[in-house]
């Protein structure tokens, strides 16, 4: 005879009935309200990003630091990917727009990272040939580290 208590490994299983009862909480709560609070996160994502963006330009004008520019501009493209999933959430109500939207986001996030990658490569590229080598600063020490 079969125990009627479920095993505790069955929590993680796919078709567990715990798995389909968080399943069913996500259909109860609603998509939109789960995009809602998405939009939070992402609000949030942005503003940590633009904050980051902003101390490592400072940073790097002041050490003339290629590793801290790259650094803000990464957070640059932080900020632009958090921008294009904010914009992929407004759309999140309809199916066909949502899709439409997150291809579109998903060129522009590739688009920055790939003009980054050649940035970072030209100025590195540069900075070896002649032999610079950059400044060192307090804010860019504790950013790196």
């Amino acid at each position: 005879m079969r125990s009627l208590e479920k095993p505790a490994l069955d929590a993680g299983c796919r078709h567990s009935p715990q798995r389909r009862h968080s399943t069913v909480a996500i259909a109860v709560a609603g998509r939109p309200a789960i995009a809602e609070r998405g939009r939070a996160l992402e609000f949030l994502t942005i503003l940590v990003a633009a904050l980051e963006a902003l101390v490592g330009a400072v940073a790097a004008f002041f050490s003339g630091s290629v590793a801290l520019l790259s650094f803000s501009l990464d957070s640059v493209v932080e900020a632009a990917s958090g921008a294009a999933v904010l914009w992929c959430l407004s759309a999140d109500f309809d199916d066909r727009r949502r899709r439409h939207s997150e291809r579109i986001a998903m060129l522009i996030v590739g688009a920055c990272f790939l003009l980054l990658a050649v940035y970072v490569a030209y100025e590195s590229i540069a900075h070896l040939l002649v032999r610079e080598v950059p400044g060192r600063s307090i804010s860019g020490k504790s950013q790196t580290e």
